[in-house]
């Protein structure tokens, strides 16, 4: 949403042309969602794989001051701990 928020900001300051785009490495947030929807169980990749495609396309919208919430990752909470693989800090 923050993300989101900067690059529509941005766009309308500069009028759709702005100098720099702003992105989100997004690696452990594609990670956390696919890796508690996997549970390492094979028959799960499919699923997988179409959750990972509706987290880029978040954030991708993000990138362009696109996004329309609901986020799709399936963590309830605000954190990318990775509590349901036994981390705990």
């Amino acid at each position: 949403v923050n993300l989101n928020t900067i690059n529509r900001l941005a766009q309308e300051r500069y009028q759709g042309s702005q100098p720099w785009k702003l992105s989100f490495s997004f690696g452990r947030a594609l990670q956390a969602s696919i890796l508690k929807l996997w549970g390492g169980k094979d028959e799960n990749a499919d699923s997988c794989r179409a959750q990972g495609a509706k987290l880029a396309k978040a954030n991708s919208s993000a990138c362009e001051g696109e996004y329309q919430p609901p986020h799709p990752s399936l963590l309830q909470a605000a954190t990318l701990v990775e509590t349901f693989r036994g981390h705990n800090s």
